[in-house]
């Protein structure tokens, strides 16, 4: 973990997936949410989050039903949503800079414009993040 741990967490969906299906570090994860004043996540993590909550129902290991409670839990979690429209471009050229997706710059642009720590346990988008200075969780 990074020394400069502060109240503003920026979520990634798959720091969000180990917490709502109770996964290894679930709990470790869940005491960051919890001492966070602040949860910010791109309006795009529902998505993924159901993308990769779909991927479990269609491969097995959840129901139809329990995939749907999980993906409810999402946004209980997030105080903060930010609007696509507020962060595609910056994330579009970070995205290009760092040759990572769209979607993960998406991440890093707001954790960057909130000073926030990024929460996830995507190992390139930690390394990218770490790189750049921005506070993480590894």
């Amino acid at each position: 973990m990074s020394d400069n741990f502060g109240p503003t967490v920026v979520l990634d969906a798959s720091a969000a997936l180990e917490v709502v299906l109770v996964r290894e570090k679930a709990k470790m994860l869940s005491v960051f949410v919890e001492q966070a004043d602040q949860i910010f996540a791109p309006e795009l993590l529902l998505l993924e989050c159901g993308n990769a909550l779909g991927k479990y129902i269609i491969f097995g290991g959840l129901s139809q039903k329990q995939a749907e409670e999980r993906l409810r839990d999402i946004p209980l979690f997030i105080t903060d949503w930010e609007k696509l429209p507020a962060i595609y471009e910056a994330a579009f050229r970070l995205a290009v800079d760092q040759k990572i997706s769209i979607y993960d710059a998406c991440y890093l642009v707001i954790a960057i414009r909130q000073k926030g720590m990024l929460l996830s346990l995507d190992k390139k988008l930690n390394r990218v993040a770490a790189e750049m200075d921005i506070s993480i969780l590894h």
